[in-house]
């Protein structure tokens, strides 16, 4: 299923190596890297986590020259999911976290939760991203200057982590190949008292409809929290929680899961439990998205076009590729097209990246549009620029 670069790595919360198998997600090469995985239930615990995976090397490789956050043209185009997000954390952290306290965002994009902050009333801020761009992003679109390209273990030698109140974790740690070695290195940095800040998807609404099949398992998302799991691994790090919720997000957007933590409280490490409400909801979850997936795929195989253009590269395409190619639709693809400029000329599978204006060469040929949360409006953006035919999936 993976290839010969790939690790094993035992469970990021108990450190137990033995887990159970429960899907292999096969994706498409992007520029040259197979990040497919195998995600897996602990066989002590129970927590859910990616445990046959590419290599810590090729995480960073592809965060630093692949992202989509330090590419936003101006403050307009920030998503109203974005400013949503931004606006309940700084809410959830003002119940707990005096505005004197320095902030520090850890994967903070173009700087829009820090912004948030910022209008809110907190004045020393700090931000950190493996996105080269990030610094000029956040400066030209909010003004901010404490912006620092790097990633998460390179944030000790750039911030001044010892002063800082508030550390924010917003869509990280789902994402980190070596998750527990990249915390104990932070603690290790953070001052006793420090609050740590965790927005992640929420497992006990990964069922909730409409739902993209398989799109919890994205490229980069290798970790899979509830309320139970986030708790425990926080607490076996010495962190004692303070407060946990689940945020409601508009439809086709995965609800997060909010949790704040204090460290180094110094409480022993609690005893571990099996969670089978989460078992229940990842053999659902499994069982749904294959349903899903089944009536796009019968779809694309009513499909009589000589010519496929797939719109978007991402991880919904990098699941759609081996697919297509299995049905014998890989030899009608005549190009994979999308909006980020920086995955233009990158390769995807064996087709290289195109810019959205090169649709111009191809008029005849069916468009598919390979996302489940944008369909609707990349097929309206379509449709005014181009007479292409466009195909939905969902």
């Amino acid at each position: 299923m993976t290839g010969a670069t790939h690790v094993r790595r035992p469970c990021p919360c108990c450190g137990t190596p033995a887990a159970e198998a429960l899907f292999h997600n096969r994706m498409a090469p992007i520029g040259g890297l197979d990040m497919s995985y195998r995600v897996a239930r602990c066989g002590r615990c129970n927590f859910a986590y990616a445990n046959e995976l590419a290599p810590a090397s090729h995480y960073d490789y592809y965060y630093r020259n692949f992202s989509k956050y330090d590419v936003i043209p101006s403050t307009d185009a920030v998503p109203a999911v974005a400013r949503l997000r931004a606006e309940a954390v700084t809410s959830f952290c003002e119940r707990h976290v005096r505005r004197g306290e320095a902030v520090a965002d850890l994967g903070c994009g173009a700087g829009v939760l820090l912004s948030t902050f910022h209008r809110r009333g907190w004045q020393a801020l700090h931000g950190l991203d493996p996105a080269p761009g990030a610094p000029a992003q956040a400066r030209q679109l909010f003004g901010l200057d404490g912006v620092h390209a790097g990633t998460l273990s390179e944030a000790g030698q750039i911030l001044p982590l010892d002063q800082i109140g508030l550390v924010c974790l917003t869509g990280v740690l789902e994402h980190l190949p070596e998750l527990r070695t990249d915390l104990v290195e932070l603690f290790d940095r953070l001052r006793p008292g420090t609050r740590i800040l965790v927005e992640v998807p929420a497992m006990e609404r990964f069922l909730e409809a409409p739902s993209e099949p398989y799109g919890e398992f994205s490229l980069e998302h290798i970790q899979y929290f509830s309320a139970v799991t986030l708790a425990q691994l926080f607490t076996t790090l010495g962190a004692s929680p303070i407060e946990l919720e689940i945020l409601d997000l508009p439809a086709g957007t995965t609800d997060s899961l909010l949790g704040l933590f204090e460290v180094g409280t110094g409480r022993p490490a609690p005893r571990l439990e099996q969670h089978d409400q989460d078992d229940r909801i990842l053999t659902d979850y499994l069982r749904q998205s294959q349903q899903t997936l089944e009536k796009a795929l019968a779809r694309l195989a009513a499909c009589t076009a000589n010519q496929i253009v797939v719109y978007g590269a991402g991880s919904h395409t990098a699941r759609l590729l081996p697919h297509l190619v299995r049905m014998g639709l890989g030899s009608r693809i005549v190009a994979i097209m999308d909006g980020n400029p920086n995955l233009h000329g990158q390769t995807f599978g064996s087709w290289r990246i195109e810019a959205p204006e090169t649709m111009r060469s191809w008029p005849d040929a069916t468009v598919v549009i390979s996302s489940f949360r944008a369909q609707s409006s990349i097929a309206e953006a379509l449709a005014q620029a181009f007479p292409n035919h466009v195909l939905q999936l969902y």
